[in-house]
């Protein structure tokens, strides 16, 4: 029997915030099968998809946390697995991204621990190739057990990967012991893996389109009061985008396709109402967590100018779990959510919904 511990239930004990495309698994643990279910089709064809007037093309990449990682094809609505956890009630995968030249993804995941051991959700960055020829290979793994490397996404040159790092730390002279967390935006060089800080307490990083800036939320270690930063990609020059007050928590951000506003998942009501802090939302999401939507809290989709002028509310969804990305061309969005998968026009207009699929934990829109 495996036993899982999940950061919420180590926060409530004391912790606090300071062509065709193939398909393979990541192997398991011993005695454990890796056979890979074959690719499932959800939609006959191009006359059966409901989004066939918005002329999408490409794919999109989607991580379904415990249900593993696929391709969802825009033109023929075919989904196809590329990466399956061997035993989905033990393991997740936390975030997915192709390369640019769409021979590799790189997945945050937390294998299943070995039996009787207790499974944490620390996730590791490994490397699958796209065309499923060879099994996933390890790319980072931290130097202690209890870190985690999550939100992967490659910059446009594929020439390196930026995530998010969480650290966890004994705080000295409490009784009962109490941990606190450390989060750092990094960037690992590819191939070689050699890392860069590029930012602290921060997470949620995602590049510009054409990779020479870097957006990610900053969070307060001891308030846990979100907000969204911009920087250079090395990191540097950063400055934080103002957000008006009714903005009670901000994450899932990405710069719109001219780079002059910021795309962002807003909650404007319903924490106070519920007794929460501010941080809920983003910390179920950020550690792959899958839990009710009783204990989440619905968002919608804000875009915020960066020279400073009123942000616009773009869509009235209240969903949970956003996240989106904008096709190649910057003509289309997709998102997804704990309710599906949509796409829609690039202002956020007449969202189809793209697959009958739920808990959408991450999109990225590839060719």
């Amino acid at each position: 029997m495996r036993h899982w511990i999940i950061y919420l239930a180590l926060a409530g004990l004391g912790l606090a915030g300071c062509g065709g495309r193939g398909a393979a698994a990541l192997p398991g643990q011993p005695g454990e099968s890796t056979a890979t279910p074959p690719p499932t089709a959800t939609v006959p064809g191009p006359a059966g998809v409901a989004w066939a007037s918005l002329g999408a093309q490409g794919h999109l990449l989607i991580d379904q946390q415990a249900q593993g990682v696929s391709f969802v094809d825009l033109v023929t609505g075919q989904l196809q697995r590329v990466f399956s956890p061997q035993d989905p009630s033990a393991a997740w995968a936390n975030g997915a991204s192709e390369s640019p030249d769409g021979k590799n993804i790189v997945i945050a995941y937390a294998p299943p621990p070995a039996e009787g051991d207790v499974q944490f959700g620390y996730t590791r960055l490994y490397l699958l190739p796209s065309d499923g020829s060879a099994a996933p290979r390890p790319f980072l793994i931290p130097g202690s057990p209890e870190e985690s490397y999550f939100d992967p996404s490659w910059s446009p040159q594929g020439d390196s990967i930026v995530y998010a790092h969480l650290e966890h730390f004994a705080i000295p002279n409490t009784t009962p012991q109490q941990y606190g967390f450390t989060y750092t935006i990094e960037r690992a060089s590819y191939p070689d893996g050699q890392i860069q800080v590029l930012a602290h307490n921060g997470f949620w990083p995602r590049l510009s389109l054409d990779g020479s800036r870097l957006v990610y939320v900053s969070i307060d270690p001891n308030t846990g009061a979100t907000t969204p930063v911009v920087c250079q990609a090395d990191g540097s020059d950063p400055h934080v985008v103002s957000t008006p007050a009714e903005f009670q928590t901000v994450d899932a951000p990405l710069f719109t396709p001219d780079g002059q506003s910021l795309l962002l998942s807003v909650v404007t009501q319903g924490l106070s109402d519920l007794g929460r802090p501010p941080n809920t939302t983003w910390w179920d999401r950020l550690l792959g967590i899958s839990v009710a939507e009783a204990h989440n809290i619905p968002s919608d989709w804000w875009a915020v100018p960066l020279d400073g002028s009123d942000p616009t509310q773009l869509t009235h969804v209240n969903d949970v779990g956003l996240f989106g990305s904008f096709s190649p061309d910057g003509s289309l969005f997709a998102y997804g959510s704990q309710s599906g998968l949509f796409v829609g026009q690039s202002d956020l207009s007449e969202f189809q919904q793209v697959d009958d699929v739920a808990g959408v934990l991450t999109v990225d829109w590839v060719p």
